[in-house]
């Protein structure tokens, strides 16, 4: 017995070893087979064998002729009915044969065996006979011996009752109207087993029309309809899940049709149950995507590259109506009978209509009125009474400035590569200004810029109330000016270095056990050129140029120009009395090591917003992406500002309730947080009612304290 994928295959031969002549035509016969040349294929029609030919092996000769070779396959999956029928019609005829012309018990023993392999029992009765015959399947089935008297009223009591009607009526309607009959019945056989059983029976007429005999065929189908019953539960069950999401399911095969839809995403699209099944998914999508989708698919057969599949996005959908939202899809792809198919998660992220999103957009998202948007959270989040507990400093505010890169899906003029970052694709880095946990601040610059040269442009242009001391960066923020414009703009500035050591040896040596400048300040070339100096910090201020552009001009300078050494002077200056102080205070390096912490805390939080779209801007221009980050920022200021509101009204409580250990714990406790928040929510822009009642929210946590400390 050999198995080959889901079918079992069972081969079996005949040998007739009485012939006495077999020694003569093992010589003369040239179809003469050597019983090990026989091959046995998993197929039956690759079977290669001569009939009648004479069998030989090595130790004993000829053993006999080669008188038949069946071969019958068996599903291990429920039989299929084209299978079954064409089994049973074999069977039927060739018992007629058996039984009318009294066939030998041998002929009779291999029809047993061709039932047993195909587990097909079949029955017969010829008027002309004026008898029943079962196969031996028939008994097995029954659990009764074939030596036992089985008349057909006896074989009926078998059957439960209701499927005794419906036997008697299908065997009446055989006789009198000749209507074959294929039933699956519940039975119990002679030991008490409960099962079931498929019998199918047909009629043979003469040229009169009057039967002569009926036959037919009688299967366990106990296992098949068990796996069936299994199958259709573990169907019901996965169909409940899936109609009970709150998400629309619609997968789709290779070829862009739609398989299968969950009931949330009929009512999303506002279809019937069966209407998407089996058009192409475009009907859901508006032009131009409906328009392009078909070639996006023959793109990803042909080259693999995958734009949407793995990577969340939002995108509008068309309901069938017309009207066009705006919806969140994940994409996963998966193999089910060796065919691909696309399985679509779809959630509609907003309670507005895609037009009026688009309306809104065109209309009010602008540079300015995000900027004060984030300015008006920003200033609310200095109101609240958890702000001044996220001081660093005493007296001062501590702020950090640091890049993060984005990937580009379209290329613009700030765009670069920067393979550490983006592999093959282009970016941008978005330089964030972030105090006490607030963005206060944020330009996007090229990948391939200095983050230093945009330190001062971020201080001196943010316009919310938050108005930060002290600015901290890592060695990027850091150059040979940024400390002379900063401390002449009333800023004080404390990079972290990487190599702190390199830059102390840079700065000083020690000279008569005493730490000096390596090279004295030349304090009579900043006096010279103080005047100038001046002048270029009120351009600044006003605006009429910018550090980068100041930056870049200064460059262009011959190193012993006055001005150009001047201003690095200066900046040695401040630059010295920092390295020592960082050297010599513990708490200032504690204090820029928070104050950086912050701003990486802001750049997780920043990241996990970014992933529900992609990880990449979706911007055609600089001036989109800049729209694309500040939208990103008032997002992330909007859920920093509800997590310090409830801090905030956690402190006040613990404040009037005097749980000193909770006041502190509170005090301590950092706003960034997003585990409390659904990325991938809806959006509700329902500005009627307080959708939040903070004092309800939290109840849970004053409850439970109260109820530990009693």
């Amino acid at each position: 017995m050999a198995s080959s994928r889901a079918i079992e295959q069972t081969i079996t031969f005949t040998i007739n070893n009485s012939h006495n002549d077999a020694a003569e035509r093992e010589a003369k016969d040239p179809n003469h087979i050597h019983s090990s040349s026989i091959i046995c294929t998993n197929l039956p029609n690759e079977i290669e064998v001569s009939m009648n030919a004479p069998i030989s092996n090595e130790n004993a000769g000829t053993v006999g002729m080669l008188t038949g070779c069946f071969a019958a396959s068996a599903d291990v999956e429920p039989l299929k009915k084209k299978l079954f029928e064409t089994v049973a019609e074999q069977l039927s005829a060739y018992l007629q044969k058996c039984f009318l012309n009294k066939q030998t018990t041998a002929q009779l023993g291999l029809l047993n065996d061709i039932q047993s392999i195909a587990k097909i029992g079949a029955w017969e009765f010829h008027y002309h006979a004026k008898g029943v015959f079962w196969s031996d399947e028939i008994y097995r089935i029954y659990g009764v011996s074939k030596n036992q008297s089985l008349t057909p009223n006896e074989a009926m009591s078998f059957y439960a009752p209701q499927s005794q009607e419906k036997i008697k009526r299908a065997f009446h309607d055989l006789t009198t109207n000749l209507e074959a009959y294929d039933l699956e019945l519940a039975f119990t056989d002679a030991s008490g087993n409960a099962k079931w059983v498929r019998t199918t029976g047909n009629s043979e007429v003469d040229q009169q029309g009057k039967v002569v005999r009926v036959y037919g065929t009688f299967e366990d189908v106990t296992e098949a309809r068990l796996i069936s019953t299994r199958l259709k539960e573990h169907t019901e069950t996965l169909e409940n899940i899936l109609n009970n999401l709150n998400d629309a399911v619609i997968t789709i095969n290779s070829e862009g049709q739609i398989r299968q839809c969950n009931e949330v995403a009929v009512r999303l699209f506002g279809y019937d149950k069966s209407e998407p099944i089996g058009a192409n998914v475009a009907m859901l999508m508006p032009q131009p995507y409906a328009m392009k989708h078909d070639s996006y698919m023959q793109h990803y057969k042909a080259t693999g590259e995958a734009k949407i599949i793995g990577v969340g996005r939002q995108l509008p959908a068309r309901r069938k109506n017309g009207d066009v939202f705006q919806m969140e899809l994940s994409l996963t792809e998966s193999v089910e009978k060796g065919e691909k198919q696309y399985i679509g998660l779809v959630r509609d992220i907003s309670d507005r209509q895609y037009n009026q999103l688009r309306s809104i957009q065109a209309n009010y998202l602008r540079r300015e009125t995000l900027v004060d948007a984030n300015d008006a959270i920003c200033n609310a989040i200095a109101r609240l009474p958890i702000f001044k507990h996220y001081q660093i400093q005493e007296n001062l505010l501590h702020a950090s400035a640091d890049g993060q890169k984005f990937e580009s899906r379209l290329e613009t003029f700030k765009t670069r590569y920067a393979s550490k970052y983006f592999g093959t694709n282009k970016g941008v880095s978005a330089v964030t200004l972030v105090a006490n946990h607030a963005a206060i601040n944020a330009k996007m610059i090229g990948a391939n810029e200095h983050e230093s040269h945009f330190i001062y442009d971020l201080l001196f242009s943010n316009t919310s109330d938050i108005k930060p001391d002290v600015l901290s960066t890592d060695t990027h923020g850091a150059n040979h000016m940024n400390f002379a414009l900063l401390d002449l703009s009333g800023y004080a500035f404390a990079p972290r270095y990487a190599n702190v050591g390199s830059v102390i040896d840079d700065q000083f040596s020690i000279h008569n056990e005493q730490l000096v400048m390596k090279t004295p300040i030349d304090i009579a070339t900043v006096e010279s050129q103080w005047d100038v100096a001046q002048r270029i910090m009120i351009s600044l201020q006003r605006k009429t140029t910018t550090q980068a552009v100041l930056v870049r001009k200064l460059s262009g300078y011959p190193k012993d120009h006055p001005l150009l050494k001047a201003i690095t002077e200066y900046n040695r200056l401040v630059k010295a009395l920092y390295i020592l102080n960082y050297m010599g205070d513990e708490k200032l390096r504690k204090h820029v090591q928070r104050a950086l912490n912050r701003g990486e805390a802001y750049h997780q939080l920043r990241r996990a917003i970014a992933s529900v779209n992609g990880n990449r801007f979706r911007g055609s221009t600089d001036y989109e992406i800049e729209l694309w980050n500040d939208c990103a920022r008032l997002l992330t200021n909007a859920i920093i500002y509800f997590n310090s509101l409830v801090l905030s009204k956690l402190l006040v409580h613990f404040e009037h309730t005097g749980q000193i250990d909770m006041l502190t714990l509170t005090q301590q406790v950092s706003p960034v947080a997003w585990t409390n928040i659904n990325l991938n929510g809806t959006y509700s822009f329902n500005f009627g009612q307080d959708i939040l009642d903070m004092d309800e929210l939290i109840r849970p946590i004053t409850e439970e304290e109260v109820l530990i400390e009693n």
